[in-house]
């Protein structure tokens, strides 16, 4: 999955992210950290800020917030991880594609 297609706003779709929350693969809790990390909703509260469902979910991690304890070190460390697997992934993947 493209790191970058998972926070890109579209009229046309969701993010990643948010679809993968709505389908109960991303857990509440993720969406706290990953947010407190990446900051992700205000820019999704600006750019989606007539729809329907994204507002009830912003409401949802703000108001779960206060209530989440996490070693933000760790979650920095393995976030950085997880980014670096998926550029080297992508870089392997690149390098495999024919040249024209």
């Amino acid at each position: 999955n493209d790191p970058k297609r998972s926070f890109a706003t579209s009229k046309d779709r969701y993010p990643d992210l948010i679809t993968l929350f709505l389908r109960g693969v991303i857990a509440l809790e993720t969406m706290v950290i990953l947010d407190d990390l990446l900051g992700f909703t205000k820019k999704f509260d600006r750019y989606y800020s007539d729809d329907i469902i994204w507002p009830k979910i912003s409401k949802k991690i703000n108001k779960y917030r206060p209530f989440l304890k996490y070693d933000k070190v760790k979650m920095k460390h393995i976030l950085k991880g997880k980014v670096n697997e998926q550029r080297k992934e992508t870089e392997a993947v690149s390098a495999k594609e024919p040249t024209h």
